[in-house]
């Protein structure tokens, strides 16, 4: 069986820097929880800005906090008036002197996260075909609205033999069940065309 590691490890110092750039050993998990709460913090009160990545990097004393963006208009705020709240909000967490820097992302069309928050935005609705679907579209559910109630008397069940990946590392097995599956809004469905 092979070992799986995350892609990123492979990419880190040839494709991609370190998400975060600073050494501790003795307070190693206060400055991890701290890099945390900063990475919720910012992405809780600037989710509608179009945030694709943030950076940090800490000294004894102080944390320089790169924010890439597609919107740094948002980010900023009128006069500056965001940017500060942010800066304040995050001294106020980590008790040090906080350095904010907002990086434009030129082009965001060619930025995954920016591409996948785009996508996972859209309001659609779901139009049933009317004599089978066109090639053309795309029909997917929504899953924060889909619910699946199993059956009290029967489990899974697996339904093929084993399948092998390319690569031979993984078996994969189809499994079925028994149950009602519902959607709870099927306005919130979707189609891309």
């Amino acid at each position: 069986m092979g070992q799986k590691v995350h892609p990123e490890s492979m990419r880190v110092g040839y494709i991609h820097d370190w998400k975060s750039n600073w050494f501790n050993e003795k307070h190693f998990a206060d400055y991890l929880a701290e890099d945390v709460a900063i990475r919720n913090h910012i992405t809780g009160k600037l989710a509608h800005a179009g945030l694709s990545d943030i950076t940090i990097r800490k000294d004894a004393n102080e944390v320089e906090v790169n924010i890439h963006t597609a919107r740094p208009g948002i980010v900023i705020g009128k006069s500056g008036s965001e940017v500060d709240a942010l800066r304040k909000d995050l001294h106020r967490m980590t008790r040090k002197q906080i350095k904010v820097n907002i990086l434009e992302i030129k082009r965001p069309e060619l930025d995954a996260n920016l591409v996948a928050q785009s996508i996972r935005g859209k309001e659609m609705t779901f139009l049933p075909p009317a004599g089978g679907s066109p090639a053309s579209h795309m029909y997917f559910l929504n899953t924060n609205y889909l619910f699946f109630r199993p059956h009290q008397d029967r489990n899974m069940v697996v339904m093929d033999p084993d399948r092998y990946s390319t690569n031979q590392d993984a078996v994969i097995k189809l499994i079925g069940w028994a149950g009602n599956m519902t959607i709870s809004n099927g306005f919130l469905q979707g189609v891309l065309k």
